[in-house]
């Protein structure tokens, strides 16, 4: 089972992000990146129609659909060349087809973040279990 990568312009200073804040972007709660911890950049999500997509559509929007902010994109190559010219760009996909990319930045994932750190965290589908891909230290008190 491939996990999911979520990736960024590689110029945006975010250290990760937890699960509520993804649900945020992509359902259009969150339109500028402050409101996630990040630079007053506004925020635009890439959504391309696919399997892993209708997981992430499961998971993380809990069904719902994606919110009007939402550009969506034919191909995983259109979305990593937008996302890598777009300031405040925001993508996800299989994370073989994501991590090894030179020109986009992949976050850590997880169900909150301690000391600007995401911490992992997974969520079971009535299909298969589904673990967002991510890099993770522990630190002293914020294990949960």
């Amino acid at each position: 089972i491939d996990g999911l990568a979520v990736a960024v312009n590689p110029g945006l200073n975010v250290p990760g992000l937890t699960i509520d804040q993804l649900k945020a972007i992509y359902s259009g709660q969150a339109k500028n990146w402050q409101e996630v911890g990040g630079p007053n950049v506004p925020i635009v999500p890439l959504f391309r129609s696919s399997s892993t997509q209708n997981i992430f559509g499961e998971t993380v929007l809990a069904g719902q659909q994606p919110g009007g902010n939402v550009q969506i994109v034919s191909t995983t190559t259109q979305a990593l060349q937008k996302l890598a010219a777009t300031p405040g760009g925001i993508y996800f996909a299989s994370a073989p087809e994501v991590v090894p990319q030179c020109t986009v930045k992949p976050l850590a994932i997880g169900k909150f973040v301690c000391g600007g750190e995401a911490k992992w965290g997974h969520r079971t589908t009535g299909r298969r279990s589904l673990r967002k891909f991510a890099a993770v230290r522990s630190r002293a008190g914020c294990d949960r």
